[in-house]
């Protein structure tokens, strides 16, 4: 599994993935969660000109949505497991369709990943551009610790061994 993870790892060319304030995704998240920023909703529109882009915002929402399942830091040498999901939204964000792509039979993990992204819905909006027939459809992966924990591959860090 991690040379799995690996290979789909962040290059040293991907955007930075804190905040202007240095906080990771998930200490954002927490902290808005807590009532601790004003106005830590993340926004309900995307201005995200690429697929890549439209996926960090839309797991932020999932974050938003999931912060007492998610962990913070590296994620671990060896995961857990690693589930992979197919997303198709509206125009309007709203999910049309989620299926499994990849599990290694771990059923409560699977069912985790899929609730956090209807626990998030709508996603955010995305730009027309990047919508197909009036929709638009992406795979994400999410990636759990011993805990149950999980962080989404879209916002992780490199994994810990993998530098």
């Amino acid at each position: 599994m991690a040379v799995l993870l690996a290979a789909c790892g962040t290059s040293s060319d991907s955007p930075k993935l804190t905040s202007p304030t240095g906080e990771t995704p998930v200490q954002e998240a927490k902290a808005a969660a807590t009532g601790k920023e004003p106005d830590a909703e993340p926004p309900r529109e995307s201005n995200a000109r690429t697929l890549d882009g439209y996926k960090r915002d839309a797991a932020r929402r999932i974050y938003f949505r999931s912060t007492p399942r998610l962990y913070d830091g590296k994620p671990p040498p060896l995961l857990k497991s690693i589930v992979v999901l197919s997303v198709e939204i509206d125009a309007q964000g709203a999910i049309k369709q989620l299926k499994m792509i990849r599990s290694n039979g771990f059923r409560d993990l699977e069912q985790r990943a899929m609730q956090s992204v209807r626990d998030a819905a709508p996603l955010p909006v995305p730009r027309e551009g990047l919508l197909k027939k009036g929709r638009l459809e992406y795979y994400e992966t999410w990636l759990f610790r011993s805990d149950d924990r999980f962080q989404i591959r879209s916002l992780a860090e490199a994994q810990q061994g993998a530098d």
